[in-house]
């Protein structure tokens, strides 16, 4: 049986919900951004009149400003995106329980086995796509095909508001002639050095010698080559599916440069305690840690260290941190931005060590806890480490607002890493 593989993206997708949010910008540029007060400063995306002007995403709002001075810029609320994005996916959980998220805003669906209820898998994609339009209030665009690759590259074909078919008939008129970046797995890396080979389009790696590839580029390449020629069988996950995570971080840029030891210690501390937090809620611990740290030259550097025992403790992960520091001696610039990255994990069960025990760590852990839990109940910023309320590297009024840590960049990699 031929698969039937949706992909639904939303088109611009924190712009479209705050336009909900925001009806008097209808007709006007805006964005979606970051603090330039607070130096994060660039375009997260824009609605079509601000696309108008030029204006791209991950460009910084200084240069965003120069290309349309009238341009509105909203800080972003991730937790309208969420309910949005929930919205969304609770529709589309009514054609299949085979959804499979792509980041907030992106999602598989495969109808394979539930197309017999709801007719082909074009119709469907149109009568979702109208759904949405009509129910939550915003555009997606919906690519079709037989396998996640193309359908994925559907969805970014043509937008907004439309759906886009490649089937095993079309995809080589329609897919081969598209450039080699737009692949999902083509990084620019790869990309750059098939250019040199004269392999620029996904028609051109399709019809490459898959064992010269594999001589000059490794095994990896093979992947890659597969999915050029639709050979991608990789199954669309369960809607409750949760891969294990490899690795958590967090990184902030500060609303000055840093360029005291006090003030890295307090930032590695408060970094430190949404990580941890993260760990407990996961029921995990690391044995592996490692830190960013970004100077005002926009330089930046990644030191890490396999560490002799597991951690989840807030105030472990932040001493790990600051030795890696100044082991490395970073401090040689002023610091612009500081995270660390957190790998290796294990189930959240210390193993009992008979020789060189520390008895406080048990104490320290059970502590750690209640107040995680007291945050999650009562706010982050109900209780705080003294070494962070010590500290001057946090004096702008906005940092220790509502939320603390909404000024935090969560995710899997540091920058640089």
């Amino acid at each position: 049986m031929e698969r039937a593989i949706l992909h639904i993206d939303c088109n611009k997708f924190y712009a479209s919900v705050e336009g909900i949010y925001h009806p008097e910008l209808k007709d006007k540029p805006f964005a979606v951004g970051g603090n330039s007060e607070l130096r994060h400063g660039i375009i997260l995306t824009k609605n079509e009149i601000a696309a108008y002007y030029g204006i791209k995403t991950g460009e910084t709002l200084n240069d965003a400003f120069r290309k349309c001075p009238s341009l509105t810029v909203i800080h972003p609320d991730y937790h309208k995106y969420e309910r949005y994005s929930s919205l969304v996916r609770t529709i589309l959980r009514e054609y299949s329980d085979r959804l499979e998220p792509f980041g907030l805003d992106e999602c598989w669906l495969d109808l394979t086995h539930t197309r017999n209820l709801f007719g082909d898998e074009e119709s469907v994609a149109n009568r979702i796509r109208e759904r949405i339009k009509s129910e939550v209030g915003i555009t997606v665009s919906v690519g079709v095909s037989f396998n996640k690759t193309f359908a994925k590259l559907g969805s970014d074909f043509k937008k907004p508001d439309a759906v886009t078919v490649f089937s095993k008939e079309n995809f080589r008129e329609k897919v081969w002639p598209l450039p080699l970046s737009d692949l999902i797995f083509a990084g620019r890396s790869t990309t750059r050095s098939l250019g040199g080979l004269y392999i620029r389009t996904i028609g051109d790696l399709a019809q490459s010698d898959p064992k010269m590839l594999e001589k000059k580029f490794g095994k990896n390449i093979r992947l890659l080559y597969d999915c050029a020629n639709g050979n991608d069988f990789s199954p669309v996950a369960p809607a409750d599916y949760q891969r294990a995570e490899k690795s958590l971080s967090n990184s902030m840029t500060l609303p000055r440069d840093l360029k005291e030891l006090g003030e890295i210690k307090a930032t590695f501390f408060l970094i430190a305690e949404n990580l941890s937090a993260r760990l407990y809620k996961r029921g995990l611990r690391a044995k592996k840690i490692g830190i960013y740290v970004r100077d005002n030259n926009f330089s930046g550097v990644m030191r890490q260290k396999q560490l002799p025992y597991s951690l989840c403790c807030a105030q472990e992960i932040a001493s790990e941190a600051m030795e890696l520091f100044l082991r490395h001696n970073l401090l040689k610039s002023p610091v612009r931005l500081l995270g660390i990255a957190l790998g290796d994990f294990d189930a959240d069960a210390e193993q009992i060590r008979f020789f060189g025990a520390d008895p406080r760590r048990e104490k320290r852990t059970a502590l750690e806890k209640s107040v995680n839990e007291l945050k999650g109940r009562f706010g982050a910023d109900t209780l705080k480490h003294a070494v962070i309320l010590g500290s001057q590297a946090f004096d702008h009024p906005a940092v220790f607002g509502k939320n603390p840590f909404g000024y935090l960049n969560s995710g899997n990699t540091l920058p640089g890493s």
